[in-house]
Parts: C-alpha cells; structure tokens; sequence
C-alpha cells in the first residue's frame, strides 16, 4: 500500500496561481515584459503621474457615417502620502520560510 502524500503550501500556492494564470482572461492578456524605459536614468517622472482617460464616443446606427472628433483627456494621480506594516524576521527566516 502506498504512503500518504500531504501538499505543503507552497505547492498548493504554485499550482493556483499557475491554474489561476492559466484560466484567467484578464490575466492572460496582460504584458508582462520588462520594458526598457524604467532603466533610462533622469527620466524619473516624480510624485506625479498622468493617466490617460478612455475616450467616450457615440455609437449610431445604420450605413452613414458620422465623424466624432477624438479628444483625449487625462487625469492626475499624486502620490502624497505613504503606508507601512513593519514586521520583525530574522535573516534566516527570510531565507528558509519567506
């Protein structure tokens, strides 16, 4: 008779996100490439970040066509305040368990 077989949870966790990846459209879609422009030095944008907005246009019906001018709008995302949880772990911890 075979012995029992007990998953930790790091296997269990592995699996999931390769099964979750795997089944997950959003996900699926995603570049996850590395992209070159966050190595340039001095081209840091700051604290402050613009966010494009999605452009809102008209849909019609019917063959004729009906031109819509494409304005493109933005956002600001400032980055004013910053959070933190500490937690105490020793060197070794981090190593084997973290």
């Amino acid at each position: 008779m075979a012995g029992n077989t007990f998953l930790t949870i790091d296997m269990i966790t592995s699996e999931a996100v390769r099964l979750f990846k795997n089944s997950n459209l959003f996900v699926m879609n995603m570049d996850t490439q590395y992209d070159g422009q966050f190595a340039v030095d001095g081209a840091k944008i700051g604290d402050t970040l613009r966010i494009r907005l999605p452009s809102d246009f008209i849909v019609t019906d019917g063959p004729a066509m009906q031109l819509q001018d494409n304005i493109q709008q933005f956002t600001t995302l400032t980055v004013s305040s910053q959070k933190n949880v500490a937690t105490p772990y020793t060197s070794a911890e981090r190593t084997m368990s973290i």
